[in-house]
């Protein structure tokens, strides 16, 4: 085993997919091919996610190189619904219909956001336009029927449904700390004695707590990429890299 710290590796791994992906560019043809626009939104959905991961990924390294723990929590996340999304697209037995419901869904939300933008909205509705239409009208009915997701699945079945685990042990922490839902973390007031007191700002975190946070940032980056890699029917490639299921914290 090396002597790098689990954030020492997110970041090198950062590099390393980088690098896998430009040294394997023709891996990525699937993206150029649009001969079956259905198709291709499979594909396209997939690398967005797996992009997305290594995006947060970037930002969650950086959080915790510079001691910005707390911030890195609503990230991580992000991490976990992305990861739990492409795992739930990689395994549906209907997955191509479902990256469709997915991408429409994402574009109906997008229209109502931005309401205001009349440009934006008229180019998206005339994708939807394009699209199957018994899936447009699926996203349409899911996004009005609860849980109003995606999916029409809660973010605990959707992650079950991906091969996710971890959902009880953190997601509601993650949710209390995305949503500023736990209050007094960052001031407390502690007694000195003597009748004083201090006051101490900011967060207390342990070493093996940002080993944690950059140990699940790396399980999210590897695994997004190996799903990614392989509905894109990509050649096996070596990554120079230990694998982050093999850490365990110290004690």
């Amino acid at each position: 085993m090396s002597d790098r710290t689990e954030l020492q590796w997110l970041s090198h791994d950062l590099i390393e997919y980088r690098r896998i992906l430009e040294t394997n560019k023709a891996a990525l043809a699937p993206l150029g091919d649009t001969t079956d626009l259905d198709r291709h939104t499979r594909y396209l959905v997939i690398a967005d996610l797996a992009w997305r991961i290594w995006d947060l990924a970037g930002a969650i390294a950086l959080l915790l190189e510079h001691e910005f723990y707390t911030p890195a929590v609503p990230l991580i996340r992000a991490q976990f619904d992305a990861l739990a999304t492409i795992g739930y697209l990689a395994k549906h037995p209907r997955a191509q219909d479902e990256s469709l419901i997915f991408l429409a869904y994402s574009y109906i939300k997008q229209c109502e956001h931005f309401a205001q933008q009349p440009e934006l909205v008229n180019e998206l509705s005339g994708i939807l336009a394009r699209m199957p239409g018994r899936l447009v009208a699926e996203a349409r009915g899911r996004a009005s029927r609860r849980p109003h997701t995606w999916s029409g699945l809660t973010n605990k079945k959707l992650a079950a449904a991906g091969d996710v685990t971890g959902y009880d042990q953190a997601y509601g922490y993650f949710s209390g700390e995305t949503h500023a839902s736990l209050p007094g973390q960052y001031v407390r007031i502690v007694p000195t004695g003597n009748g004083m007191a201090t006051i101490q700002t900011g967060t207390r975190v342990q070493a093996e707590d940002v080993e944690s946070m950059a140990n699940f940032a790396r399980r999210s980056l590897h695994s997004a990429f190996k799903v990614m890699w392989a509905i894109f029917d990509a050649p096996p490639i070596r990554i120079n890299s230990e694998n982050p299921a093999d850490w365990s914290p110290p004690g």
